[in-house]
């Protein structure tokens, strides 16, 4: 995590007076301190933008990537966490088998064990 992010977010729970960062602070400050560092693959054409928004485009194109990403946290850290709780216990010399999955991290785990990821199957 960028030390720009970290910061804001600590700025932002200090201001509502929390304790401690949490995710929501997280989710607020990310597409403010990221927008400008997001380098987009394709151009959006802004005319195809579906609804109104009251934020500059980076800023929009941000803060839905961030929604994005956690809602697919949300619907996926289960599984990767124990996916990774797996690694460790093979690493730690336990005979088992990795989680295999589509998510790109499956595979990152496997190479770190020193095995080769499976090979998606392509139809001609």
């Amino acid at each position: 995590m960028p030390i720009s992010v970290r910061r804001y977010a600590q700025g932002l729970a200090w201001l509502l007076g929390d304790g401690i960062v949490d995710v929501e602070h997280l989710r607020t400050v990310i597409p403010y301190a990221a927008a400008h560092r997001i380098q987009w693959r394709d151009e959006l054409d802004v005319l195809d933008e579906v609804g109104p928004r009251t934020e500059i485009l980076p800023i929009h194109r941000a803060r839905e990537a961030t929604r994005k990403v956690y809602r697919r946290y949300r619907e996926q850290g289960d599984r990767i966490k124990s996916a990774l709780a797996v690694a460790y216990r093979i690493f730690d010399g336990e005979k088992l088998q990795p989680t295999e999955g589509d998510h790109p991290i499956y595979s990152e785990i496997m190479r770190d064990l020193g095995m080769e990821p499976p090979r998606p199957v392509l139809s001609d």
